[in-house]
């Protein structure tokens, strides 16, 4: 077997105590799942790992979901300029989540692709392997905003701003609501770039939706997918780029 991925686990309550390493193997199509207690792992702890009482192997199902017909399939993933967006498996906590999640972020991308739009990541279509979705290509971007902002190089704030609301308003009229609108979801082509790009669509729902368990910025309470989720948002980004063009939080008062 091979390492595939690790990442320690810490308990946070109080001072951070570490409490295991996640890590996952892979042995050609197969993959397992094992917590140890210790960090780091090393290529010569391989053996042991798969003793290790807790390793388990993880059923396919589990990451990757069956194809479905109506989902675009990307024609050549590996070409340059392509991005594979594929699930964190030390994310598996021993349920289905990481399969159902891509999959949800599939059909978004699916509503997307037939209406693309400047200000919106280009999407390519799934990787299909064994019949099963094993990621989703997108047009490779290169930074981030927050990436810029820490530069320290300028960005036309009111301009930049006017974009990702422009292409907040092109997926609202899809009636798709993205639900994580902050800096490092914002992406450009280049460093020289001027076009800002929403990325990310694995929290994104249909208006009135339940929200879906990977979001991470909109305050307690908020239930369901809704465009002011999206308001709420960009008035971060406002606070954070030190301007404001549109929207504002007040409906989560």
């Amino acid at each position: 077997m091979k390492l595939h991925s690790m990442q320690p686990r810490f308990d946070l309550e109080g001072e951070p105590k570490f409490l295991f390493t996640h890590v996952i193997l892979h042995d050609g199509n197969d993959y397992y799942s094992a917590q140890v207690p210790k960090r780091p792992i090393r290529d010569e702890d391989i053996s042991k790992i798969c003793s290790h009482p807790s390793l388990r192997k993880i059923p396919l199902e589990h990451i990757w979901p069956k194809m479905e017909y109506d989902l675009t399939i990307c024609a050549d993933p590996e070409r340059p300029g392509v991005y594979i967006k594929r699930p964190r498996l030390t994310g598996y906590k021993g349920s289905a989540c990481l399969s159902l999640w891509l999959l949800q972020e599939a059909r978004i991308c699916e509503l997307v692709v037939k209406r693309p739009h400047k200000n919106v990541a280009q999407y390519l279509g799934c990787v299909v392997e064994n019949d099963r979705i094993t990621g989703l290509c997108f047009e490779k971007y290169e930074e981030t905003l927050e990436d810029r902002l820490l530069d320290g190089r300028s960005v036309n704030n009111e301009d930049c701003l006017l974009q990702i609301s422009a292409g907040l308003d092109h997926l609202h009229s899809l009636d798709i609501v993205h639900n994580d609108m902050r800096l490092d979801n914002v992406m450009f082509k280049t460093r020289d770039d001027d076009v800002p790009v929403i990325i990310d669509f694995d929290s994104c729902a249909i208006r009135g939706c339940p929200l879906p368990d990977k979001r991470r910025l909109l305050p307690d309470g908020v239930c369901t997918a809704e465009f002011k989720n999206d308001d709420y948002g960009l008035d971060m980004l406002h606070k954070e780029l030190g301007t404001c063009v549109r929207g504002n939080a007040s409906e989560f008062s």
